[in-house]
This record gives structure tokens, sequence and C-alpha cells, in this order.
């Protein structure tokens, strides 16, 4: 994929570039906690290679859902306290990003400046690609660069709309996902699938299980194969595996029988017990945690003589003491560059950053549907619109 990329010739002092950046991160204590910064962090070079060479960047996201609709707990002001300790320098922010006030107060900023906008999804314009809404934010720039791969799925005015009425390029970011997510895959390649629910990983089980020489599948993935398995409706977070689940689980049995490896037994919680139950003997009582140390054996096996992995959802619930089964699974992999690792989804990366193993993958998405989506093979409707023509 051929995407217009911004050439730092281009940059010229007092440009005003419309930075759109992926800020969907946890907040505590009205406070960006520093473990889940990771997708911040890797927007970090290209605001500081703007900045010195004199752009005024003006820096665009979400947060949360909104619904369009004003919420405080959402307001984009911790993570522009965020950026303004990162980068050293004093951040304006500015809240009535519509008014003529904003553009004439961006454009009288001095070159290097930098301005963070509040949250887009303040406005249900945002998410409906209202391209009236869109031509009101481009009034704020001269050109308009996409940042953020982790919503370049959704047809939003900042993502899609508004390519319309700016020049238009990738970041950083975008192009080094596209470039990573395009690499052709080495053999024996393993697929690693959790998560809550089957049908969000339906799409690249599709795809990237026909290349697969193995699928190793856990948390809801796997429980809705385990309901099928033992003909027993079983539970997730006390929500019963639903017909539709138990109904995709059967066309991947079906369709991937010689390469699907699911969990043969589990870490639950019976008669207000933590113990490891075998998969054939599972209740729709049992409140299952994580996947047991037999599986756990039977998955790091796998991935130690894989040559490539594609790693998305967390193989068990991630409460306290519910972790060993993701944590191993990284833990067995050989440190970057050894193999080509890769692992996406917000939950997966940020549990894996607390315990200082995305050291072991050889790339680390920002998207988490974005990431599914691409491998799946659809069209990403924010790329589609920096495509080169």
């Amino acid at each position: 994929m051929g995407l217009n990329i911004l050439q730092k010739s281009k940059i010229k002092k007092g440009m005003r570039i419309f930075l759109r950046v992926d800020c969907n991160v946890p907040l505590s204590g009205r406070k960006v906690k520093e473990e889940s910064a990771w997708r911040l962090e890797q927007t970090l070079q290209d605001i500081r290679e703007y900045q010195k060479r004199g752009a005024i960047v003006v820096l665009a996201g979400h947060l949360g859902r909104p619904d369009g609709q004003t919420k405080l707990t959402l307001s984009l002001k911790p993570v522009a306290r965020w950026y303004e300790k990162k980068l050293g320098c004093e951040l304006s922010f500015e809240k009535n990003i519509l008014s003529d006030k904003a553009v004439s107060r961006i454009k009288d900023l001095r070159a290097g400046s930098i301005i963070m906008l509040e949250n887009l999804r303040f406005y249900k314009e945002e998410e409906n690609d209202n391209y009236g809404f869109a031509k009101k934010l481009s009034r704020l720039a001269d050109i308009y660069v996409n940042n953020a791969f982790g919503v370049c799925h959704r047809e939003h005015a900042s993502i899609h709309a508004i390519t319309k009425y700016l020049p238009s390029y990738a970041g950083s970011v975008v192009i080094e996902e596209v470039e990573n997510l395009s690499r052709p895959r080495a053999f024996p390649f393993v697929l690693v699938l959790g998560g809550i629910k089957l049908n969000t990983k339906m799409p690249i089980l599709l795809k990237l299980g026909k290349e697969a020489d193995e699928i190793l599948v856990g948390g809801g993935v796997a429980l809705a194969i385990s309901s099928v398995e033992q003909g027993e409706v079983l539970q997730i977070s006390g929500v019963d595996i639903s017909r539709n689940e138990r109904m995709l689980a059967r066309q991947v049995m079906k369709k991937f029988a010689d390469k699907l490896v699911s969990p043969i037994d589990y870490i639950a919680i019976r008669d207000a017990k933590v113990q490891t139950i075998l998969a054939s003997n599972l209740k729709r009582s049992d409140q299952l945690i994580d996947i047991g140390l037999s599986t756990q054996r039977l998955f790091k096996a796998s991935v130690k003589n894989a040559k490539s992995i594609v790693y998305n959802g967390c193989l068990g619930s991630l409460v306290t003491g519910a972790e060993s089964g993701t944590q191993s699974i990284a833990q067995a992999l050989p440190i970057k560059n050894k193999i080509q690792s890769i692992v996406g989804g917000g939950d997966t990366v940020g549990f894996l950053q607390s315990k200082n193993l995305l050291s072991h993958f050889s790339f680390v998405s920002t998207g988490g549907g974005a990431m599914l989506a691409y491998l799946a093979g659809k069209k990403l409707p924010g790329l589609e619109v920096l495509e080169k023509k």
C-alpha cells in the first residue's frame, strides 16, 4: 500500500499541522496512567520533528464514548498535561474547537507551538463523519497528518471526511503499522487469539487461519469452543456463551480441525476455591479465570518453535492472580528480532507493558480493532483516503 508521506522539506515555519493522534488511554485520578501511555509515546517522534522545524502542531483526538455530549471526566486536559510533561514545553488547550476565536488563536501562535483540542467526540458529528464538521476543523490547519492507526477502521470526520479539505498524509505511526502488518509471515506461523468474544475474531481467524500452522485459543474464544465440545453452556464473566458464539465455534472447529489447539485445562473458581479443572469436566457454574498450567506448557512449546506469531487478546480475565496464561506465553517468546512476533489489543498490550514483556515482541501494534481489520484484509477508511492517487 502506497501512502502519502509528508516530506520534511515541505514542513515550513509557521505551518499549521492538524495531527490526529490516538489518545484513547485509561485515566486514573484525572491523570494518564503511565503504564497505559504506550500509544501516546509512539506519537512523540513526529511531534518533536514538526516542532523542531517550526510548525504549529494542532493535536486532536478522542477519549472514551461521550456520545456527542460534553463530559468533563472525558476531557483531554489530562492528556495535554501528559504531553506537556513529556515534551518539556507549554501546551495550549482549546475547548471551543469550532469557534472563529480558535482559528485566530492558532494562527497567532508562535512557530514551534503546540495546542491540543478538546475531545472530538464531544460532537456527535465526529462519529457521523459529518463533512460540515470536518470542514470547520480544517480551518484550524494547513495540512492534515493521521497518526492514529488505532481508529483508522472508523469512518469518522477527523479520520475520513477531513481529508477532503486539507492535503493529507500518513504519520510515522501509521506508516510503521502498515509496513509491519503487511510483512510476509515466516513459517511455522502460530496465531494466538483470546479476548471475550469469538465473533470479533472471526474475520482474522478465517483469513490468517488458512496460513497458520497452529491456532492457539484462550479466553472467551476458547470457552465458546469448550461449550461445543462439552455440550454445556459455559459462562464468561457471569454471562452465558451465546448461541451465536457456539455456532461460530462449530464453524471454526470444522474448518480448522487439524490446527486448532484449545485448552485442556483451566484455572477456575469452583465452590469458592481456585482450582485447576480439566476442560472435559467444566460446569456452567465454574468461574473461569485463566488457562491451566498444562495448557500453558502446551502453548509455550508451540510458540517456542514458531518463526512468526500474531497475538491478540488476553488468554485469561487478567484479574488478580489470573494473569499467568497471558504472561507465560509472552515469556516463552525469544527477545524481539529473533522471530517475527506481532501483538495488538489495548488490554493485552497494556498488561504486557505492566509486566515489562513488550520487549519479547518484534512489533507492538497501537491498534486493536484496526489491527484485526487490517490483518483480515478489510479496507480501512482512514487508510484509503491517504493512498497515493
